[in-house]
């Protein structure tokens, strides 16, 4: 006979948690999979948003920085992190500024990079500077790397990077290119699994 305690705390952890998702360069929360991963949430009651960057066409480094932090209040540890592309680093560069946080419940960053991506010089400021890898690594105890084996806007090397800094589980989809409506990712089951077994154990 199932736990009905457990099955009642799963449901109220799920019930409290929240998920912010950050597109990338180009984007916008109606491409690719994250009107899915949205849908998919909150069948299971978690909230998500899909957060519209500014501009995206002409992403700004400070612009997107203010944009986040104005739009998520109140962080902690029933809040988790879905990134895309640019939309990691920029994850990554909030989290490094909430001084008064001590945890989140975790993140998961799909064709992530913190390095400078020659295919994307118009992107450089926001790699102009180094990641606090330690200081992301203790506000964000649960860390996924997505990264595909033949993605050529951000190559695989960048995301095995970011993962090896980040001490991050590395998931290795192959042939997934950059995860895009155009590879074919409109759904993106990987990342939903990931995201609910952090959920879970939260």
């Amino acid at each position: 006979m199932p736990n009905t305690s457990d099955s009642y705390q799963e449901i109220t952890s799920m019930s409290r948690s929240r998920v912010y998702i950050v597109h990338g360069y180009l984007a916008s929360p109606q491409d690719h999979w994250f009107p899915w991963l949205e849908t998919e949430l909150a069948k299971l009651h978690v909230q998500a948003t899909t957060l519209p960057m500014p501009r995206s066409d002409q992403p700004h480094g400070p612009t997107w920085a203010r944009f986040i932090a104005e739009r998520i209040q109140a962080p902690d540890e029933h809040t988790y992190f879905v990134g895309h592309s640019l939309g990691c680093i920029c994850i990554l560069r909030y989290l490094e500024t909430l001084r008064h946080v001590n945890r989140v419940g975790g993140l998961i960053l799909v064709s992530g990079f913190i390095d400078r991506v020659e295919q994307l010089p118009q992107l450089d400021e926001f790699t102009a500077d180094r990641i606090d890898a330690q200081r992301l690594i203790d506000i964000a105890p649960q860390r996924t790397v997505v990264a595909s084996t033949d993605d050529s806007i951000v190559p695989y090397v960048h995301s095995a990077t970011l993962a090896q800094r980040l001490e991050a589980k590395l998931c290795v989809v192959r042939g997934g290119g950059h995860f895009l409506a155009s590879d074919g990712f409109t759904e993106f089951p990987e990342v939903m699994k990931e995201l609910t077994e952090m959920v879970g154990v939260a």
